[in-house]
């Protein structure tokens, strides 16, 4: 019994795990919690992104549509106004679009994936 005790010390001497610094397991855990520090931080942008982006889609509204109403003061020729407030609109949606696409890839990119 007393020869398995001594053979089970051995072997477990033998799994003792050396440190390359000394204070490693400290490096490593400010490390970890800077980390969650950055996710918190990451979701917190993540949401702001999409208050932005609705806010956006809605003064863009805005602004095309006051732009549309005030056109008439600024060009009197109709069919110019017709074409500006084309381009005006279709750069709108192009926007529109672009951002979105940017937003989609932001909520489907895994947060906690990010810092590893």
């Amino acid at each position: 019994m007393e020869l398995q005790d001594n053979k089970m010390k051995e072997l477990l001497s033998y799994s003792k795990l050396e440190l390359p610094f000394a204070d490693f397991e400290d490096n490593m855990l400010q490390k970890i919690q800077e980390d969650e520090i950055k996710k918190k931080a990451a979701e917190k942008y993540k949401f702001f992104s999409h208050v932005c982006f609705l806010a956006g889609i809605i003064l863009g509204f805005l602004i095309n549509y006051l732009m549309s109403k005030n056109l008439n003061e600024l060009i009197p020729n109709s069919d110019l106004q017709e074409k500006l407030n084309s381009g005006i609109q279709l750069f709108y949606v192009v926007m529109i679009v672009l951002f979105a696409n940017k937003l989609w890839g932001l909520s489907k990119m895994d947060l906690r994936n990010i810092f590893k």
